[in-house]
């Protein structure tokens, strides 16, 4: 269950950071 947790957070990080990225994108 914590491995799973583990990954649950690290997707949700790479998802932010996407996220992110996109937007910074879009102000340009």
């Amino acid at each position: 269950l914590k491995k799973l947790e583990e990954k649950l957070m690290l997707v949700c990080e790479e998802l932010q950071s996407e996220k992110d990225k996109n937007q910074s994108l879009g102000a340009q």
